[in-house]
């Protein structure tokens, strides 16, 4: 990860289209995000995917999901990840 004078890690976020994300370069502490496909980036020495996010409405309905997923949840009413 990139790191400041202090020695703190840098984090960068990108949102983005997925025609365009081969346009940015790799850089360790880039969390990328692509609007159209929903799906995030995680750039290290590598960049990893993650792409198992399901939309809820809010907390409640998550915390009663009979199966969770692995994966992220996208909570609307609070617009949280």
């Amino acid at each position: 990860m990139a790191k400041n004078s202090n020695n703190q890690i840098i984090m960068k976020f990108i949102a983005t289209t997925s025609d365009k994300l081969n346009k940015i370069l790799l850089k360790s502490g880039q969390l990328i995000f692509t609007t159209d496909d929903r799906t995030i980036y995680l750039d290290t020495d590598k960049r990893t995917t993650y792409a198992a996010i399901m939309t809820i409405v809010d907390d409640e309905t998550r915390r009663n999901l009979p199966s969770p997923i692995e994966g992220f949840y996208y909570v609307r009413k609070e617009n949280a990840l």
